[in-house]
C-alpha cells in the first residue's frame, strides 16, 4: 500500500492511543530522555548510579535536530518538521523515539537497538532477518543494528495534528534514508589503485577490468597515485545516499551521493589518506523512465535507498562521471 495512503488509514483508524510495545520500553524511571522542546547543548556527562539496567551516560545533541549517541555508536538527524515533536529515550542498548502530541502525552514511534554479532546469531536464526517491523538496519564487523517501527493507529486527532504526523510518520519506514543514520567511529576500508587487478572482489561487486595512467609532470603537486583512474566492477550492492535532480539539458539527470561507511567500495587516488573520499557525485542511469521520475522535476533534492549494478568509477582531469545502473528505487525523502 502507498505510503501516503496507509497514513491517511492509520489516522483515521480511531484506537486507544498507545503503543503497548511502548510502555514496556520506556517504562524505567531512570532512562534518558532528550526533548526536541530543548534548546540548549547537552554535554556528555556521567549519571547518578542506576538501580537498574538503564544507560549511565547522556547523550549530545550537536544541533537541534541532530542526535549523537556517543554509547551505542550511532547518529540520526530530524527533518524540520519533527521539531518540538519528539522525545528520545535510551533504555539498555537501544533508544526509543516518540511523538509528543499538543497534550504532552507520547506515543512510540520507532525504535532503534544495536546487538553484538554473538548475540545477534543467538537470538534469530535466519542472519538476514528479523521478525520486527523495521528489521536489519545495518551490520558492521563488530554490530548488528535493528529497529521496531509503529505499526498500530493512532487515537483521535485534530487536523492540525494530523498535518503534523503525517510528515513524522513516513520517516520511520527507512531511518538511515529519512533520518540518515550513521554509525559513529566506523574506519573507512579504501582500496589502492595499485594493487587492483581484474577478478578482485570488494563488497560483492567484482572488477572487470582497471585502466590507469601515470601523473604526468605538470601534476607532480597533486601527491596521487596517479592522473586517471577508470574500474569496471560487475556485481550489485544496496546503497543509501543524496540525490539532485539535474536539468537534463545541461547534465546526466539524477546525481547521487552514496553516504559514506556502508561498504561501498572506494578508491584510494592521495598519498594521504585524509584526502580521499567517495566520487563528487555519480550519475544514476535508468533503465525505465518511472523509475527516473520518482526522484521529482529538476532541482529537487532528497535522499533515497537504491539497489545499483555495474559501478564504473571515474578519477581524471575530465569531466567524466563515474556512473551506476539503477536496478530498483526502494524508499525516496524529498527535501
Amino acid at each position: 500500500m502507498d505510503r501516503k495512503i496507509w497514513a491517511v488509514v492509520f489516522m483515521a483508524c480511531i484506537v486507544a492511543a498507545g503503543c503497548d510495545g511502548a510502555k514496556d520500553q520506556t517504562a524505567s524511571t531512570n532512562n534518558l530522555t532528550v526533548n526536541s522542546r530543548q534548546s540548549e547543548v547537552l554535554q556528555e556527562k556521567s549519571a547518578p548510579e542506576p538501580t537498574n539496567s538503564s544507560i549511565t551516560k547522556a547523550v549530545e545533541i550537536i544541533k537541534p535536530l541532530k542526535y549523537v549517541n556517543k554509547r551505542l555508536g550511532f547518529s540520526l538527524e530530524f527533518r524540520e518538521a519533527w521539531r518540538d515533536h519528539y522525545q528520545i529515550d535510551e533504555i539498555d542498548n537501544k533508544i526509543v523515539i516518540n511523538y509528543l502530541r499538543p497534550n504532552g502525552d507520547k506515543e512510540f514511534l520507532l525504535s532503534i537497538e544495536r546487538h553484538t554479532r554473538e548475540e545477534w546469531d543467538r537470538v534469530v536464526k535466519d542472519d538476514t532477518e528479523v521478525s520486527a517491523p523495521g528489521g536489519i538496519l545495518l551490520k558492521t564487523d563488530t554490530y548488528v543494528f535493528s529497529s521496531w517501527r509503529k505499526t498500530d493507529a493512532m487515537g483521535d486527532m485534530s487536523e492540525e495534528e494530523q498535518k503534523v504526523f503525517v510528515k513524522i510518520v513516513e520517516d520511520i519506514y527507512d531511518p538511515i534514508v529519512s533520518m540518515k543514520f550513521k554509525p559513529e567511529g566506523m574506519k573507512r576500508s579504501l582500496i589502492d589503485p595499485r594493487t587492483i587487478r581484474v577478478g578482485d572482489t570488494f563488497a560483492g561487486l567484482k572488477v572487470a577490468s582497471v585502466k590507469t595512467a601515470n601523473v604526468h609532470d605538470t601534476n607532480k603537486d597533486c601527491k596521487c597515485y596517479y592522473d586517471m583512474v577508470k574500474v569496471q566492477f560487475r556485481g550489485s550492492i544496496e546503497v543509501t545516499g543524496d540525490y539532485e535532480v539535474q536539468d537534463p539539458d545541461f547534465s546526466e539527470g539524477v546525481i547521487f551521493h552514496v553516504d559514506p561507511d556502508f561498504g561501498f567500495p572506494e578508491i584510494r587516488i592521495y598519498e594521504n589518506k585524509d584526502d580521499n573520499d567517495l566520487p563528487d557525485s555519480i550519475s544514476l542511469q535508468f533503465t525505465e523512465k518511472r523509475q527516473q521520475e520518482r526522484f521529482g522535476k529538476p532541482g529537487t533534492k532528497g535522499r533515497a535507498r537504491l539497489v545499483i549494478s555495474d559501478y564504473f568509477y571515474v578519477y581524471s582531469q575530465s569531466d567524466e562521471r563515474s556512473k551506476v545502473k539503477v536496478k530498483e528505487v526502494g524508499y525516496i525523502t524529498k527535501i
